[in-house]
């Protein structure tokens, strides 16, 4: 019987199968490795145009005793693969058709190949018949194709799989098969969400509509199906097609009308999807499965996003105009880093943090995923948008002094949560120009390969048009934003900063501290805070607030002002060393210029004070906090949140 992934003991006739799990290469098959090209080291094992392997889960780990065959276009150097695999020759019976099982093993460089047909010799040049081909074969699971071969009945055939891909990675193909279809068979290919994917989290009672591809395997068109699901030991939600026409081995995708119900109790709960025709007596292909969790409420997302880049690197502007365009459009939605390399702007301990995960500048990361090209950043960003955020993160200032900064981060699960997950902080400074310390302020120049007196690319953005720039644009033209000043502890989080076992709807705070420099424009920074999920090392969430001032102004005579909460809702703190006896007061101004609140003017003495504010009154809103002495004046920034 045929060992297809859709197939098991069925009612179609079968005229040979292959699943290569004798090891080797089937007696009677043709390898041609037409390219001659070398794979790089990692694949040194794939020693001809296709070699017999371990199939493996998607977790990684090997399948005992199940075989596939597999063919790579990642050479060295690059280049494009010409691997041939032919199968012995056969002779097709009317309504024959052929199937196979594809699966590439790299979702950003994801092999395509063809299925060929030769009713002559063996010969290359003799396969004439495109029966398949795909620039991009499956890459989250093995799914079965199909092709009629029915054009060719009566003859004795050849049928070729050729990898010829470009600069790729790694195919895989199982399960060949030349078989004679049921009249009805309809194989469920795929159904989103997928287990893991962030619409499997909802909140309780709300609606989830699946979606998926169905294939006709059988030899009938397909004018009606339908779809079932069932959520634990619930009822079956059926959704039912009509009107529709799928011919023999074509393929469908469907939405749901009649949507799935996350559970009223929290938690994870199985879900059973599967397709039903009226006849098929093949039940092995039309099933599968996922989880949706039930969630306490929807966190509010921001994505991560890190930027690798370098005041060197010429190619870099473009990062500048994508990160630029994000936080123009999405400032709300997103926490901005860029991670600078080779000048003076680098971080070193973040810097080589990237390094591990990056090929090359620039670079972009979301959330700690797959490895971008910054000019994908917007469609990455329309992608994850709606990522479940797991918990919400909120910020709030801690009380400091002189240069020293404090944060807490409360985090509230909206789902329970077990395992090794960590907080992680990041300062970030806007606006960075011209000298830093003792680096030669020539080092903030930026080089620039879209310059009209370079590569003459259009590129516009960042403040900048970066084709009418000089290939060096000067350090006085350039303000870099986003920049990496400060990371506590790691890039991997603090240990121990979240317990190991936390509860929907539970708030868990953590305090970092951190020293800022005194050379750091403290206005132009923000604080982002990051969740990480150390099994993967996925950036689950992240929060970001405005740096407090916390500075010296020796006119006035105050040191180290800070306010706290801030963002505020019914009273406010404000911590100041005097460098002296003298008389205080305070004002607080809304956006239109009035004051609203305010203390008297008093005598303080030298060092550490503290005052306090009632805010319950205010509206929401943005106000300025002004801190009068008798020689001079401070404003601070305050948010109220009702």
């Amino acid at each position: 019987g045929v060992v297809a992934l859709c197939a098991g003991t069925q009612t179609k006739a079968q005229t040979w199968s292959e699943n290569f799990n004798s090891g080797t290469i089937p007696t009677g098959w043709i390898l041609r490795n037409v390219d001659g090209k070398t794979p790089k080291a990692i694949h040194s094992y794939i020693n001809d145009a296709w070699v017999v392997t371990d199939k493996k889960d998607a977790a990684g780990n090997v399948i005992a005793g199940d075989k596939v065959i597999i063919s790579t276009s990642d050479y060295t150097p690059a280049g494009t693969a010409n691997d041939w695999i032919i199968t012995k020759s056969f002779t097709v019976t009317a309504g024959m058709a052929l199937q196979w099982d594809e699966k590439a093993l790299e979702p950003t460089a994801a092999d395509g190949y063809q299925v060929l047909v030769s009713t002559a010799t063996d010969a290359n040049a003799d396969f004439t018949n495109v029966l398949y081909t795909t620039s991009a074969a499956n890459t989250d699971k093995y799914i079965t194709k199909f092709a009629s071969l029915n054009a060719f009945a009566g003859q004795t055939i050849y049928v070729a799989f050729r990898n010829n891909s470009n600069d790729k990675y790694l195919l895989t193909l199982d399960n060949v098969s030349a078989f004679m279809p049921a009249a009805n068979d309809i194989y469920l290919v795929s159904t989103t969400p997928n287990p893991g994917d962030q619409k499997t989290y909802g909140v309780s009672g709300n609606n989830l509509l699946v979606t998926g591809k169905v294939t006709n395997a059988g030899s009938t068109p397909i004018t009606s199906y339908s779809v079932k699901a069932k959520v634990g030991n619930g009822a079956v939600v059926t959704n039912t097609f009509t009107a529709v026409n799928i011919a023999p081995f074509a393929t469908a995708s469907f939405t749901s009308t009649v949507p799935v119900v996350f559970p009223a109790t929290l938690g994870a709960n199985n879900v059973k999807i599967w397709a039903e025709v009226t006849g098929d007596t093949n039940p092995l292909n039309d099933s599968s499965a996922t989880i949706i969790t039930s969630a306490a409420f929807l966190p509010k997302k921001k994505l991560f996003v890190e930027e690798a880049t370098g005041t060197w690197c010429g190619w870099c502007p473009r990062g500048a105009v994508y990160m630029d365009s994000l936080y123009n459009n999405h400032r709300d939605d997103v926490s901005l880093v860029a991670v600078h390399n080779g000048d003076p702007m680098v971080l070193s301990a973040y810097d080589n943090f990237m390094g591990t995960l990056i090929q090359g500048y620039p670079s972009a990361i979301v959330d700690r995923g797959t490895v971008l090209d910054p000019s994908e950043l917007i469609d990455a960003y329309n992608a994850h948008k709606g990522d479940f955020g797991f918990a919400d993160i909120t910020l709030t200032d801690v009380a400091e002094q002189g240069f020293t900064y404090s944060v807490k981060a409360s985090v509230k699960p909206a789902v329970d949560m077990s395992g090794d997950y960590r907080l992680g902080l990041v300062l970030t400074e806007n606006d960075v120009t011209g000298k830093d310390g003792k680096t030669s302020t020539s080092k903030y120049t930026q080089t620039n390969y879209y310059s009209h007196s370079s590569q003459d690319i259009p590129l516009e953005g960042a403040g900048h048009d970066w084709q009418a720039e000089k290939a060096k644009v000067a350090d006085s033209m350039m303000e870099y934003e986003f920049v990496a000043r400060n990371l506590v502890p790691s890039a991997d989080g603090e240990a121990n900063s979240l317990p190991t076992t936390m509860t929907a709807n539970t708030s868990y705070d953590h305090t970092f501290t951190t020293t800022i420099r005194a050379d750091r424009n403290r206005p132009n920074m923000n604080a982002i805070v990051f969740l990480i999920r150390m099994s993967d090392g996925a950036v689950l969430n992240s929060q970001n607030v405005t740096v407090p001032l916390g500075v010296s102004n020796v006119k006035a005579g105050v040191e180290g002002l800070t306010i706290f909460p801030n963002p505020a809702s019914n009273n406010v703190n404000i911590n100041f060393s005097l460098i002296e006896n003298t008389k205080v007061a305070v004002q607080v101004i809304d956006a239109a210029g009035r004051i609203v609140s305010s203390l008297p003017m008093q005598s303080m003495n030298s060092g550490n004070n503290h005052l306090s504010i009632a805010t319950d009154q205010l509206p929401a809103g943005v106000y300025s906090v002004r801190l009068q002495t008798e020689k001079g004046i401070m404003v601070k920034q305050l948010a109220i949140i009702k």
